[in-house]
């Protein structure tokens, strides 16, 4: 019987929108004085994550309210109903 061997398949590689730059310096202003160097792309992914979901439940708030566009309330209604992110 012969074995064969799978070839590894490489994880897909997502190109952050945030800026892995963009998000140390914010983690700077924050008052951090040292980043590993993996952690601005780590928060650069959950900052994009955490963007995404928040639009998309105020594009529903918007829709609810028979409007098509995504409105600064529509934001902060998903905010103050979403207690568990913050």
């Amino acid at each position: 019987m012969t074995e064969t061997t799978a070839t590894p398949v490489a994880p897909e590689v997502k190109k952050n929108i945030v800026s892995k730059a963009a998000m140390v310096k914010i983690m700077k202003n924050a008052g951090a004085k040292r980043i590993g160097k993996d952690t601005g792309a780590y928060v650069a992914t959950l900052a994009e994550e955490f963007v995404t979901d928040l639009a998309k439940k105020a594009t529903l708030a918007a829709e609810h309210a028979n409007r098509k566009v995504v409105r600064p309330e529509d934001v902060e209604l998903v905010i103050d109903i979403s207690e568990g992110y913050f």
